[in-house]
């Protein structure tokens, strides 16, 4: 089971999806923070079939974003992480671990309940990160 007591495996349940509005009508809008080997494998992935926006600090590494990803231009950007929030449903946090205290206390004053967050850190706990983002 997953989000809300629904099968994520089901189509059935893919109507109960919280985002609901964006579902079959629009494609989602994904932000990725953190665009290193991990963040650019996710966004290679999903960039067809979703609209992504990318928040990557490393002014090399955006370069390369922007030359493997061919994105739609500014939809690689440096911080603030707020227009990347603005943007998106769906926020994916691939940045390294000893980076996520910076990015969740910028990111506990812009995040609302609408958005789900997504961790791909390892020893980054659910717990910890709904602490930092005071329950949102």
């Amino acid at each position: 089971m997953g989000r809300g007591g629904f099968d994520l495996s089901n189509p059935q349940g893919y109507d109960k999806l919280p985002f609901k509005e964006n579902r079959m009508k629009k494609k989602l809008k994904i932000g990725v923070i953190g665009g290193g080997n991990m963040g650019l494998a996710i966004i290679s992935g999903i960039r067809k079939t979703c609209a992504v926006r990318v928040c990557e600090q490393d002014k090399g590494r955006r370069g390369i974003l922007k030359k493997e990803l061919k994105l739609p231009v500014g939809s690689i950007v440096d911080r603030p992480l707020k227009p990347i929030v603005s943007f998106a449903d769906i926020l994916i946090l691939a940045v390294k671990p000893q980076s996520f205290e910076e990015v969740l206390l910028e990111l506990k004053e812009i995040v609302t309940k609408k958005h789900l967050v997504i961790s791909i850190a390892a020893g980054v706990t659910t717990q910890y990160i709904e602490k930092r983002l005071q329950g949102k």
